[in-house]
């Protein structure tokens, strides 16, 4: 969470932030993934979460 902001992601990729006091979803983004199916090795949808930076 940063400054009230919960930022999370799904399993297929997409980023969402929401309100830290209403869960209200501010924004999304979507990269559609999905579109093309899975890997063929067998490993599923890579999923490798979120980070935030700072200025120093």
């Amino acid at each position: 969470m940063i400054g009230g902001v919960l930022y999370l992601s799904t399993p297929y990729n997409r980023v969402v932030a929401l309100d830290g006091e209403t869960g209200r979803e501010l924004w999304s983004y979507d990269p559609k993934a999905y579109e093309d199916g899975q890997v063929p090795n067998g490993t599923g949808f890579v999923h490798r979460g979120v980070a935030a930076g700072c200025k120093l």
